[in-house]
């Protein structure tokens, strides 16, 4: 595995540890969908770069899916917000 594929499962790592470890009531959520985003995004860039296919295939499948994720979250707290 190159440093490409390396850095994509990172940076899956690194999102993951962030929703894990800044959850509760002060959660900005605007401020970390935006990090997540980057984060999935840089992440599903470097899975392209590494030429690769297990750590491509991996790499967009995981990025993609806290990318998924991070747009749920935002979809479910716009409905929290609806039904107030």
């Amino acid at each position: 595995m190159n440093r490409y594929g390396i850095l994509s499962l990172l940076l899956v790592v690194i999102n993951v540890s962030f929703y894990l470890l800044v959850r509760g009531p002060t959660y900005n959520l605007s401020f970390w969908v935006a990090i997540h985003c980057t984060l999935s995004t840089l992440g599903i860039v470097f899975a392209i770069f590494s030429k690769k296919k297990l750590p491509m295939s991996a790499g967009i499948a995981l990025n993609g899916s806290v990318f998924a994720l991070t747009y749920v979250m935002v979809w479910v707290d716009s409905l929290d917000d609806c039904y107030c």
